[in-house]
């Protein structure tokens, strides 16, 4: 039997979540370092596997670029411009160009946040942009990581192929991503954090599961990877029972992850620790930041 034949008939919720969607985007970048006037850049394009990540995690998806710096892109992201997936929202430079462009970024986020509040995030992974700046404050945040937990298409997999997956797949895709956005809401205005921390994490494995389930289904390479979020939430504060050595806390087991996995005894795992905040804008509630890396497993 099918994942989500299973489901439908286990489930009586199965397949509803789909009419909360609310449409959420990640601004993307190719290869890019920035750190203060220091820049380094990888390449004219975005990273396949960065551009993958994106498309099946997020509806849509903005580029930012400037008039200085030849990042026109390839036939992949022409192709999401021409569904209406992706933007390409235009900063001005001037001065130092590192800078500039760092800068051109922050406020690309800080625009879109400000017309779509809680819908919009920031791509950050060393295949995409890395940011280094002083808008970032240590021990004001908390990161939220999952390892080996999550399917990511290979590099070379057709972007229709995606789409088609995600409209086949949209419960479970939706699902994933709700429960992590409503990860700080249910902690910051929980009279028991702790308790729904632990609750939480459950209802994180379970998703996690889902997804990993319906993409072994599918015909297409998907590896098994990590996936990180970094959340406006400062666990020293809100979490009672936390205290300094949180960062070197044991991470959670995710046994319904590991299990669909089944990468041959390596374990799913989730880790919340203090991170860095994000300063420049009124905090939202949903996460600000994510990033990825890739396993060594296929699905």
């Amino acid at each position: 039997m099918g994942e989500s034949k299973r489901r439908k008939e286990t489930d009586k919720n199965y397949g509803s979540i789909s009419n909360k969607k609310i449409e959420r985007g990640i601004i993307i970048s190719s290869p890019m370092i920035i750190n203060g006037r220091e820049m380094t850049i990888g390449g004219a394009h975005i990273d396949p596997t960065e551009l993958r990540f994106s498309l099946l995690f997020w509806d849509k998806l903005a580029w930012p670029h400037n008039h200085f710096v030849n990042m026109n892109g390839n036939a992949e992201t022409s192709y999401l411009v021409e569904c209406g997936i992706l933007s390409r929202p235009i900063y001005k430079v001037g001065g130092d160009m590192a800078e500039s462009i760092a800068k051109g970024y922050i406020d690309t986020y800080i625009n879109l946040e400000k017309k779509h509040p809680g819908e919009w995030t920031m791509a950050q992974s060393d295949r995409g942009l890395l940011l280094h700046l002083d808008a970032l404050e240590n021990d004001k945040g908390a990161s939220l990581e999952l390892f080996r937990a999550i399917p990511i298409p290979r590099h070379d997999v057709a972007l229709a192929d995606i789409l088609e997956f995600k409209l086949k797949r949209k419960d479970e895709l939706f699902s994933f991503r709700h429960h992590i956005d409503q990860l700080t809401a249910k902690i910051k205005d929980s009279d028991t954090p702790e308790e729904d921390l632990r609750k939480a994490i459950t209802e994180i494995d379970t998703v996690c599961s889902d997804l990993l389930k319906v993409s072994k289904e599918y015909q297409i390479p998907f590896y098994i990877s990590d996936f990180k979020t970094s959340l406006n939430i400062n666990p020293l504060k809100v979490l009672s029972a936390a205290k300094k050595a949180w960062d070197l806390a044991e991470p959670y087991g995710l046994p319904a992850a590991t299990a669909a996995a089944i990468t041959g005894g390596v374990l799913s795992t989730l880790s919340f620790k203090s991170d860095y905040g994000f300063r420049p804008i009124k905090l939202p509630k949903s996460p600000y930041r994510y990033a990825y890396s890739i396993g060594k497993e296929l699905i």
